[in-house]
């Protein structure tokens, strides 16, 4: 409520001075309130609340609150703190969790040396960020702080979800709240810590490294069998889109194009608000349906629609999100960033327009893996004929649960239909990020910038007027008599008496729908050994081995840090 409270601050203008609590070492901790901390503070209030749905463990509440605090923060101390507080409290104290905790301490430590970097000479230990506004980066100093970016908000997107064996369903929320926190970090300091003084440079490697995150994310979404890896998968994937997004903006505003950074910038933001209620509305199902089969296998789920019709409708909501479906909360965000791709050639030279072309390439390939992975855990682990007998027998979830996928659910058709509430939100964001006075043009999403735009609404009364036409139609021919079919077959009859649930040999399984993909991509073996292939044939060995959590990605990451600390300093 409190965090509700202070985003309703923020969205009707916020404050301008910050709020000081003297707590800490460094003399006091600064708080305040923009347009750009209201809009993630919202979202994460949301995840908050559905986190805390049925209770956790103790450590819940702090795991929450610093999440939620962390787009509050006024100073790199105070951020850092927030940050680092929600991310190694909502790993937890298991044992299996130990790599994901040095995962999120190293993250913690590259954003503790990006802030020094950003440090102006003589400036006091509690450093606020207008005095960090000042600081215009350059060379060495502006590679380094880059990359230190980078690799923390990094460390808490590669969430290791298949360590995370013993934690509660309930908690899988958080992850997603990390992530979103991450996001805003990244944001506020390229964006607007850096401001206007940020290299143009910086666009290039975001655009790359955002396309090849969208591309392994997706790839991984669809060759595992893990709920949660699939799940923390597509985050990566999204997280992809939105660093690509950025670089967008960046190059946009160095090559002064403001209404194109604009554009993009308001993608940007639109694809994140949408990701992060699809998002959360899968997770929400993917913990039902763990509790209620017994299982976060995808192999041994399916059927689902018939024992959890709410929690099923609920999942292929989000799902459709996360394909990006047109009338979908992630087909407007995801529109407006590939429309900013395709105009953002027309303002550079020919080889910078080769390589924007293939960040565009993949940038679609990894929205269409995204999709596809999307199909197949919709189509493997809720539709089809149960393949155990826990599975057939379980049941729906408690009722405030059904309550939060019904309202999770509504959002996204609101969103999908009617995204010009988001941007309404967004709208301050962009003008103040990228200094446009003509923002308010996003609210008719041109296709490009001077181009028609995305009418929602009216596609959306055609559709359904299309719809009834149709099933008035076909009513009409077959009478007032039907014949009552399963909700979903695989193209199969029906099962005989001495097998119930159906052969699930039958069926198609998580492997089986993931390797035809796999191998036409020359990746050998199963999907579990296909996992890392892929980086290393693009890649090569240095991408496998910063890829791959424990003691050798974790040397590597060291050592990557003190390189670029000894860097900056020389």
């Amino acid at each position: 409520m409190a965090g509700l409270v202070l985003s309703a601050l923020g969205l009707a203008g916020g404050w301008t001075d910050p709020i000081a609590v003297p707590l800490g070492p460094t003399g006091g901790l600064y708080w305040t309130c923009d347009a750009l901390s209201a809009l993630f503070a919202l979202v994460l209030c949301a995840v908050g609340a559905t986190a805390a749905l049925d209770g956790g463990p103790p450590r819940l509440p702090v795991a929450i609150w610093a999440t939620v605090l962390t787009p509050f923060a006024a100073d790199g101390f105070t951020l850092v703190l927030c940050f680092g507080l929600a991310a190694v409290a909502s790993r937890g104290a298991d044992p299996a969790n130990r790599p994901g905790i040095e995962q999120a301490a190293c993250g913690v430590l590259c954003l503790v040396a990006m802030v020094a970097l950003l440090t102006p000479p003589g400036a006091p230990p509690n450093l606020r960020f207008a005095a960090m506004r000042t600081v215009s980066p350059e060379g060495a100093q502006a590679t380094a702080i880059l990359l230190l970016a980078l690799l923390g908000a990094a460390s808490q997107l590669a969430w290791p979800a298949r360590a995370s064996l013993q934690t509660e369903p309930i908690g899988a929320p958080l992850p997603g709240g990390v992530a979103i926190a991450s996001l805003y970090v990244l944001i506020r300091v390229l964006l607007d810590l850096c401001g206007p003084a940020a290299p143009g440079w910086w666009g290039a490697p975001l655009l790359i490294l955002g396309a090849g995150g969208a591309v392994l994310g997706g790839l991984r979404a669809h060759a595992e069998d893990d709920l949660l890896v699939i799940l923390g998968a597509s985050r990566m994937g999204a997280a992809g889109l939105t660093v690509a997004g950025l670089g967008a903006a960046l190059a946009a505003r160095d090559a002064d194009a403001p209404a194109l950074a604009a554009l993009a910038l308001g993608g940007t933001l639109l694809h994140v608000v949408s990701y992060a209620l699809a998002d959360l509305l899968l997770t929400l199902c993917a913990a039902a349906a763990m509790r209620g089969a017994g299982t976060r296998a995808l192999s041994r789920l399916g059927g689902l629609i018939r024992s959890m019709p709410g929690v099923t409708l609920g999942a292929m909501a989000g799902a459709a999100s996360l394909a990006s479906l047109p009338l979908t909360a992630g087909f407007a965000g995801r529109w407006m960033m590939l429309q900013s791709l395709l105009a953002l050639p027309q303002t550079c030279g020919i080889w910078q327009q080769a390589g924007i072309a293939a960040v565009l390439a993949a940038v679609a390939l990894g929205t269409a893996l995204a999709a596809a992975a999307a199909v197949r855990l919709i189509g493997i682990g809720f539709l089809g004929r149960p393949r155990t007998p826990r599975t057939a027998a379980a049941a729906e979830p408690s009722h405030r649960v059904r309550l939060a996928v019904a309202g999770l659910a509504g959002l996204c058709a609101l969103l999908g239909v009617w995204p010009s509430f988001v941007l309404l939100l967004i709208r301050p964001v962009v003008a103040r990020l990228m200094d446009v006075d003509g923002a308010r043009r996003l609210l008719v999403i041109p296709a490009q910038v001077d181009g028609p735009g995305y009418a929602a609404p009216g596609i959306a009364a055609l559709l359904a007027l299309c719809g009834l036409l149709l099933a008035w139609l076909a009513r009409s021919r077959a009478g007032q008599e039907g014949q009552r079919v399963p909700a979903w077959d695989g193209g199969l009859d029906e099962p005989p008496p001495w097998l119930p649930f159906g052969d699930p040999a039958t069926q198609y399984s998580a492997a089986s729908a993931s390797q035809a993909l796999l191998q036409s991509l020359g990746c050998p073996g199963t999907p579990r050994q296909a996992r890392f292939q892929v980086a290393k044939q693009w890649a090569g060995k240095a991408a496998d081995r910063f890829c791959r959590p424990g003691a050798g990605g974790l040397v590597g990451l060291l050592l990557v840090v003190v390189g670029l600390l000894l860097w900056g300093a020389w």
